[in-house]
């Protein structure tokens, strides 16, 4: 038997229920019981629906191909662009193409992460999403043109330098000292895909 928690995120339940179900386990005889000092809250609960009206009353959908935006909370990045976060209550929040991903296809195994195959951060159309690790994410980037910004200014030779001395055997730490780069930039640096800086 599922959770309450899944059965909420799966949409099963409304969040009036989640929350009811979860008072009742927490000793209360329901959320209004819990909540008597702030009973607007539970009012506020129970007009809002099921996760899954919630959620897609943010989306903005349009042809089966085309990207659907999410219309609701957006964190800007780079270019202006930004990934949508969806609100699950209180200080929880995931992203939203996430979300869209678990209401439209399932589980997202852990370690693995939403890649989108419109290179549009905001587009939730789960035709849109499909999964891959840290490593496929970083070769999406780098064959789409998206190299990170902080790879932005580093020469290729110096990328392939790095993964020749790798190849000879040193660690990277050692790759750092002796290429005068910070940890974290020689790492960024082997999820690069050295097909690609040959072309």
């Amino acid at each position: 038997m599922k959770s309450i928690w899944h059965q909420f995120k799966d949409g099963d339940i409304s969040s009036m229920e989640y929350h009811n179900l979860w008072a009742i386990r927490k000793g209360y005889k329901n959320w209004n019981d819990y909540n008597n000092k702030c009973n607007h809250v539970a009012k506020r609960h129970k007009r809002r629906g099921t996760l899954k009206e919630r959620f897609w009353s943010k989306v903005d959908k349009k042809g089966e191909d085309e990207c659907w935006e999410w219309m609701g909370t957006v964190i800007v990045r780079a270019k202006g662009k930004g990934y949508g976060h969806f609100h699950l209550g209180g200080s929880k929040k995931v992203s939203a193409h996430r979300m869209c991903y678990m209401l439209s296809i399932g589980r997202i195994p852990e370690g693995l992460f939403v890649l989108h195959t419109c290179d549009n951060p905001s587009c939730v159309n789960p035709k849109h999403l499909f999964l891959g690790t840290h490593k496929e994410n970083m070769h999406d980037m780098v064959n789409k043109g998206r190299k990170g910004s902080s790879l932005d200014n580093v020469d290729n030779d110096l990328i392939i330098k790095a993964h020749k001395l790798f190849s000879c055997g040193n660690k990277k730490t050692e790759i750092s000292k002796k290429l005068g780069l910070t940890m974290s930039l020689v790492n960024k640096m082997f999820d690069v895909d050295l097909i690609n800086l040959y072309k």
